[in-house]
């Protein structure tokens, strides 16, 4: 994989067993239901914990019943418990919102992540309005 200042190029992996994540770079490429390929920016969408730039882990092995059914692979945050399903849909916890994602572009096998700008996630049932901060820059 080849870093960028701005943009992250890497070459794609096996998806099916989950997300390939840079938790360095703070985001992880996974699918939609419908194929599409996202890039999500694994930091926390609770104010508090995105103030602490709280990272978010992806575990295979968690799992969550939603009612009409448990959803199994989840991920995680390691400040409050907040969690997101594998396309980033917040699940449970205080987060306001869906996880933020990135601007992905796919080439055949080739990815590229624009970290430069963030696109903010679908706000929870419960909250009227949210506002997404700009991603903090990746050291």
């Amino acid at each position: 994989m080849i870093q960028g200042s701005d943009l992250f190029d890497g070459v794609g992996g096996d998806l099916d067993s989950g997300p390939i994540c840079s938790y360095t770079d703070r985001f992880c490429i996974t699918r939609t239901i419908g194929g599409e390929y996202i890039a999500l920016y694994a930091v926390d969408t609770y104010p508090p914990a995105r103030d602490q730039t709280c990272p978010l882990y992806w575990d295979p092995e968690d799992s969550f019943d939603i009612g009409s059914r448990v959803v199994t692979g989840l991920f995680r945050s390691r400040c409050n418990g907040d969690r997101w399903d594998i396309t980033g849909e917040r699940l449970f916890g205080p987060a306001p919102r869906d996880m933020d994602q990135f601007p992905l572009t796919v080439d055949g096998e080739r990815f590229t992540v624009d970290t430069r700008r963030l696109l903010c996630g679908a706000p929870a049932e419960r909250e009227m309005s949210t506002t997404c901060a700009l991603a903090p820059a990746v050291d």
